[in-house]
């Protein structure tokens, strides 16, 4: 993700799905950065369903999905609107968590 956010110009747009409080530091990009998430607190970002964004076609340079996809309940939709918002020589991100990883049962552990 890093590769793709770093290289970004100030005209660009990434849209950050799922993460009200970001998925990664304003710093590491000079594009505009719209962070989308369904319980999106004010302030924080886009308060929208992914399945269904108030963005045009297109529009989006970046479409970053870190640790989001297994939160979606319909992630078909929400596919479709990724392909939908993305420009056609636009780049997507999508990161899911690794179960088998002590990391990952460190945080569900609580859970």
């Amino acid at each position: 993700m890093r590769e793709l956010l770093c290289g970004l110009t100030e005209e660009a747009r990434v849209l950050d799905l799922g993460s009200a409080r970001g998925s990664f530091p304003d710093s590491l990009t000079k594009a505009r950065v719209f962070r989308l998430d369904r319980d999106a607190m004010r302030g924080l970002g886009v308060r929208a369903d992914a399945a269904r964004m108030p963005f045009r076609d297109g529009v989006f340079d970046v479409v970053a999905a870190n640790h989001s996809f297994e939160h979606f309940e319909e992630l078909e939709l929400v596919l479709k609107e990724l392909g939908r918002v993305v420009k056609p020589d636009g780049a997507i991100f999508a990161s899911v968590p690794d179960a088998n990883t002590i990391t990952d049962r460190i945080y569900r552990w609580p859970g």
